[in-house]
């Protein structure tokens, strides 16, 4: 996820980040509460979250 990602939410006013790698892992598990995932990259659907991989 790149640094304009983080900071805009993909268009969201806010977002739940969770960090869910270890060591050199970066993959985060998000939730966008306009669900625009369609919008992210590399990514897997869980329900109403998305599993970013690094």
């Amino acid at each position: 996820m790149g640094e304009a990602a983080l900071k805009g939410f993909y268009g969201n006013q806010w977002a739940l980040l969770f960090k869910a790698g270890s060591g050199l892992n970066w993959d985060q598990l998000v939730y966008l509460p306009k669900q625009n995932y369609d919008q992210v990259e590399s990514k897997t659907l869980l329900g109403r979250w998305a599993y970013l991989h690094e």
